[in-house]
């Protein structure tokens, strides 16, 4: 019997066992069973991560280039847009194309692709003179409302104009006498009238910038502008001043216009074709400060034209060749096509032209032509604005004198915009007299 309950007892004790063993094998199990879970899902969770970054670098990668496309139509587009208005057709049409095979709507995208009023001529050729945006010193502190006048009652040991920074062994031109320093100015302006020059001259030391503001150097500009009869009105204050704000044509550069028109090329067997030329032409204004102008019509680009304007004996053919007076805002010219002489190859052929046309007496021209001097933004007195053209002709075997006038259109007769050509001005002469 109590064997009976032993065996009981330790049936009881490994039951007890057993239940205990599976709890932890189950408990074991299910850690198992979370750790793989979490790190199944820090798994999807990185996964997800770096599509979403893929994505991302993708859409970036594509933005970019989208971007760079764009960039590259708009640049060849406005490219265009610049060789249409220069005249140089097949070109503008090379670079559409271009453009529209890279963006199709290009042109839509483009908010405004109108050239740039600063392009309106080939400036190429020079910077504009400091003097264009030159204006009459305004009040902007109580105590520097005339900077002359400040400068003025400067003063510098040993009563020079201006003194040297570092101690040299050679002279300064602080030696020199104002007089001295006076006439050098006049040869800086020269008789080309470089104002332009005098102005940075005033730029060095205030010394220089007094003696830039002479009233007898300005004067003698606008008398030889206007005339010995130039006064100083009550309008402005100094000679300066009327020189810079008084209309008045520019000497170091050329008024340069760019013309062109279509002419029907020569008619083909191929009745769908139909070729056309683009003619494209300058014309080219000159004015020198003694009262004389050239003016030229030429197809030659103004790189290779305005270097031979630079004297007024200029011998360039097909030159027209006259004078101009001013009157306000109005410049007023007659001009004469310049007469060449003859070669000695061509002596031969005259006489047998003579006995052919001994009745024939050449006809003579002049051309009239009125302008108007106007500025362009900033840029004073750059731009001549056409108001009157006509050419005279008097027959010389009747007496007779006939004129045609021109209908002055925008697009036959466009308006000279001035560029400044540094090499007529960079040798004096003679000096300001």
């Amino acid at each position: 019997m109590e064997t009976a309950e032993v065996n009981s007892a330790e049936a009881v004790g490994a039951s007890d066992e057993d239940y205990s063993s599976s709890d932890s094998d189950s408990d074991k199990a299910s850690n198992n069973l979370d750790a793989f879970r979490e790190e199944w899902n820090k798994e999807l969770e990185s996964k997800r991560r770096d599509k979403k970054n893929q994505r991302r670098l993708r859409k970036q990668s594509t933005k970019s280039v989208e971007e760079n496309m764009e960039d590259q139509a708009r640049d060849l587009f406005l490219k265009g847009v610049s060789a249409e208005q220069d005249g140089f057709m097949y070109d503008a049409i090379s670079y559409y194309k271009k453009a529209i095979q890279l963006v199709p709507d290009i042109e839509s995208r483009i908010v405004d692709y109108r050239p740039s009023n600063t392009r309106q001529h080939r400036d190429s050729i020079g910077s504009e003179s400091s003097l264009d945006s030159i204006t009459p010193i305004e009040q902007d502190e109580e105590d520097l409302s005339d900077l002359l006048t400040y400068f003025s009652k400067l003063e510098i040991n040993h009563n020079g104009v201006c003194q040297q920074e570092l101690e040299k062994k050679d002279t300064h031109i602080s030696a020199l006498p104002v007089e001295v320093l006076n006439y050098i100015f006049k040869w800086v302006v020269s008789s080309h009238l470089d104002l332009k020059a005098l102005e940075n001259i005033a730029l060095v030391c205030r010394g220089f910038y007094v003696l830039a503001r002479d009233d007898e150097i300005w004067r003698l500009a606008c008398t030889r502008v206007w005339g010995l009869r130039s006064s100083l009105s009550t309008k402005y204050q100094t000679w300066r001043e009327k020189y810079i704000e008084e209309p008045h044509v520019k000497f170091n550069g050329c008024y340069i216009s760019v013309n062109s028109y279509v002419r029907q090329g020569e008619i083909s067997i191929d009745f769908n074709y139909r070729p056309f030329h683009l003619v494209q032409y300058f014309r080219y204004a000159r004015f020198f400060p003694d009262g004389t102008m050239f003016m030229l019509t030429s197809p030659d680009d103004p790189q290779g034209v305005v270097g031979k304007l630079k004297s007024n004996k200029s011998p360039m053919q097909g030159l027209l060749h006259g004078y101009y007076r001013h009157a306000g805002t109005t410049l007023t010219a007659v001009l004469k096509r310049q007469q060449h002489k003859e070669n000695n190859l061509n002596l031969k052929y005259r006489y047998k032209r003579q006995r052919q046309q001994i009745n024939n007496v050449p006809d003579e021209q002049t051309f009239h032509l009125i302008m108007e001097v106007e500025n362009v933004g900033k840029r004073k007195h750059t731009r001549l604005i056409w108001k009157h053209y006509a050419i005279h002709t008097l027959h010389k075997n009747t007496g007779h004198e006939s004129v045609a006038e021109f209908e002055l259109t925008k697009k036959a007769y466009p308006d000279l915009v001035f560029s400044r050509v540094k090499s007529y001005t960079d040798i004096s002469e003679k000096p300001l007299q």
